[in-house]
């Protein structure tokens, strides 16, 4: 298995790959709309982020998610409080 993870100032991407046997992420899709898969990309999406899900048969899998970070999560201040 290998990971990867990159923290920038406008978000974090994690990336994980394994060597395993693979399967079809379409085929999975469509036959269990409620699997960890479409939980997954959901749940990404409700964040405003994204996962995209690679994977070949003999070659294993590649998960990518990416998360758009908020000001307040990059550490700015917010100006809502500021006498102007």
């Amino acid at each position: 298995m290998k990971m990867k993870f990159i923290w920038k100032q406008v978000g974090v991407t994690i990336s994980i790959h394994d060597f395993g046997k693979g399967f079809h992420p379409e085929d999975n899709e469509k036959k269990y709309q409620s699997s960890g898969i479409a939980a997954m990309k959901e749940r990404m999406l409700l964040a405003g982020g994204q996962c995209v899900i690679s994977s070949k048969i003999g070659e294993g899998t590649s998960i990518e998610v990416s998360l758009p970070l908020t000001g307040d999560q990059r550490g700015e201040k917010s100006d809502q409080n500021s006498a102007g």
